[in-house]
């Protein structure tokens, strides 16, 4: 059996990207994680540590995103997948959309989005 959780919109400053002045300042990236894992035990008995923890995978990427600097958004996006898958045996799959909004001029935000599995 597989389940998704998800967290969307996760947003936290971060130096990504490969133009000077991105460089110099942190900015606004959001992110999309969605992971597939069995959550049926939890379910059951209502227990956090019978489950993932999305605060905990949350807090997680956050830190390795302020912690680094990143040129690209694809990088954010694979480093965070693999911190994930193995962080967590539980998860089977992990799914990542990293966007940086305000970019550019006639577009809410660009980025990229990336399937990864065990």
């Amino acid at each position: 059996m597989s389940d998704t959780v998800f967290i969307h919109d996760l947003q936290f400053p971060a130096i990504i990207g490969i133009m000077d002045h991105e460089r110099l300042q942190r900015q606004t990236v959001s992110m999309d994680i969605e992971f597939t894992t069995d959550i049926s035990k939890a379910a059951a008995s209502g227990n956090i540590e019978d489950t993932v923890s999305y605060a905990e995978v949350a807090e997680r990427v956050t830190e390795l995103a302020q912690n680094g600097e990143y040129l690209l958004v694809e990088s954010l996006a694979e480093d965070s997948a693999q911190l994930i898958l193995q962080s967590y045996s539980a998860i089977e799959q992990v799914t990542i959309k990293v966007a940086k909004p305000d970019i550019l001029p006639n577009a809410g935000a660009v980025g990229v989005k990336i399937e990864r599995r065990r």
